[in-house]
């Protein structure tokens, strides 16, 4: 197992399409109830790589969130009360 054989390494946790009852903090638990010390979600490595890293996806770097933040709050006024809370959950 490749916690067991890297014991110092860094495991970078990416899911493509995470499910609402396993995401990527389910996975960095897993791991490191595996033995892991240092995992970290991708999104982390995306304001200092993001040239390598970026345009993939649905990810930008943060500071284009906060940028944009009166576009997404105009976005998230759209939904209903439940689809704000997913909006959010997901942002």
């Amino acid at each position: 197992m490749a916690v067991q054989r890297y014991r110092n390494a860094t495991f970078v946790v990416t899911i493509w399409h995470p499910s609402r009852k396993e995401g990527i903090l389910a996975r960095i638990r897993q791991l490191k109830s595996l033995g892991a010390s240092s995992v970290v979600p991708f999104c982390v490595l995306l304001d200092e790589y993001g040239d390598y890293l970026l345009p993939h996806g649905f990810w930008e770097r943060p500071k284009y969130y906060s940028e944009h933040r009166g576009q997404i709050e105009k976005a998230k006024a759209l939904f209903d009360a439940s689809g704000r809370a997913e909006f959010e959950r997901q942002m």
